[in-house]
Parts: structure tokens; sequence; C-alpha cells
């Protein structure tokens, strides 16, 4: 008998009011994609994927919570108005994909750096992370065919403040359903 897995994956989950301000500057750009046969990403599900891991193995899940707190607990900061931000003033149709994405043209070296120290805490650990390069970013919409002439996205920050070990499953219409698990903070208290 096979063991049952569960979709997994790290993320940047910033809290509702930073989420709420990107869905409103998005909401030109959405709505072309929508028209376009996209489907949008829910305002509450807009995150920023550091380290996907796919399908872990049910017994393995609590490992993968203590792997995510490790990597948190050595990349805390003194004090959370340091912790990483991202200024999403991009928004681009990525064709291959066909999702719409909130881009970061600033760099946050920050999250370069947890992205790589979960990828590499996590591929020490036994588990496959992707292992396609970071880029930060913020689906949009998914399932998007070429869309033109996207309205500017007027610049959002997100504050981050802490990182989160997330489940994805698929809802009843096809739709991706996430389930935060468990958070960890970035700054010491």
């Amino acid at each position: 008998m096979t063991e049952a897995t569960r979709r997994l994956f790290v993320a940047l989950w910033p809290h509702a009011p930073e989420r709420g301000a990107l869905a409103l500057a998005a909401k030109g750009a959405v709505e072309r994609a929508r028209a376009a046969g996209g489907r949008p990403v829910l305002p509450h599900d807009l995150h920023c994927t550091l380290c996907f891991l796919g399908a872990v193995a049910q017994g393995r899940v609590d490992r993968a919570l203590q792997v995510a707190a490790a990597v948190a607990d050595g990349r805390r900061v003194a004090a959370p108005d340091r912790v990483g931000r991202f200024v999403w003033d991009n928004v681009e149709a990525w064709s291959r994909a066909r999702v719409l994405c909130a881009t970061s043209t600033a760099g946050d070296h920050f999250a370069e750096a947890l992205a790589a120290a979960l990828r590499e805490a996590y591929a020490a650990d036994g588990f496959r992370p992707d292992v396609k390069p970071f880029r930060p970013h913020v689906t949009l919409a998914r399932k998007v065919s070429r869309v033109s002439d996207l309205p500017a996205l007027a610049p959002v920050t997100w504050r981050v403040d802490r990182i989160s070990l997330v489940e994805s499953a698929k809802g009843g219409g096809g739709e991706s359903i996430y389930s935060v698990i468990d958070s960890w903070p970035l700054y010491k208290a």
C-alpha cells in the first residue's frame, strides 16, 4: 500500500493588508487575464513561494515542518523593519507557464538567501525541492492566454515577517486551495 502524500511548499505569506493592497493594485490586469480565460488567484491566497517541495509522504510532513522551522530560526534578523521587503512594480505574463505574475525588479537578497537556504536544507534532509532558480513573484492568475496592453501596476510594498509551510490541494472545480500548516517568525523577539 502506497503512503498518502501532501503537496507542500514554503512561502512568504504576508498579512491580509499587504495581500489586499496587491490585489487592488493588480485589479485591472487580473480582469484582463480573466477575460483571456485566466483563473484569478483569490486575494487571501496571494503569496511568494520560496521552496516548492511537491508530493511529500504523510510520514515526512513533521520533518518538513522541522526543517522550515530550523531555517527560519537561523535566518532571523534583529527587528521586523529589517525583514525583506518586496516592491512589486512589474506585471508580466509568463507565456510558457501561462500565468500572470507580479514580479520584483528590485531584487531581494534576503529572500534569495532564504530560498537558497531552504532548498539546501531540504535537499540535505532527503527531500526533492524544485531546483529552478528563485525569482520572487506572486501569481495573480493561472491558465492565462496571451494578454496585451496590461495596465501599469502601482508599486506595492510587502513587509514580510514570517515564512509558512503550505499545503496545496485541488478543489472540486480544479482550483488550488492553500492551507497554511504552520508559520515561523523571521525576526528576533
